[in-house]
């Protein structure tokens, strides 16, 4: 994960990291996001995420009880934003198991894909109000 953190880096001036994870209580929430509370991304980062999956119609929470794990507090830094994201295994598995998968899946692409678009477009403004080219 270092290694393709670090050519990304070459590349983009920030990372954002995903780790996905699956969960089933304790709480009723369907999304926990977490980011070592407020440590290995930005504020606006991790409310963007929670925001995002709530636009999807999802109960989303920030760091409780998952605050984050091996993999974000190994990877996030300077210029890498890390969130892990906990999803209820009841939110994607109905009746037969994983019946509906695809549902959950295109949610999650979604959210994702809503969190990265406003990424961008919050760097193409700052890049815009110090005078830089994205």
């Amino acid at each position: 994960m270092s290694n393709i953190t670090g050519r990304l880096l070459t590349s983009h001036e920030r990372v954002l990291l995903f780790d996905l994870h699956a969960f089933f209580g304790p709480i009723e929430d369907d999304v926990c996001i977490g980011d070592l509370r407020c440590t290995s991304s930005r504020e606006e980062t991790t409310s963007l995420a929670v925001n995002a999956f709530k636009r999807q119609c999802l109960r989303a929470v920030c760091n409780a009880p998952f605050a984050g794990g091996y993999l974000i507090r190994r990877h996030f830094g300077p210029s890498t934003e890390a969130l892990q994201i906990e999803l209820r295994y009841t939110t994607y598995i109905v009746g037969e198991a994983g019946a509906a998968f695809p549902l959950i899946e295109e949610v999650v692409h979604r959210a994702i894909a809503a969190i990265c678009a406003e990424m961008v477009g919050t760097m193409e403004e700052m890049h815009a109000q110090n005078g830089r080219v994205s």
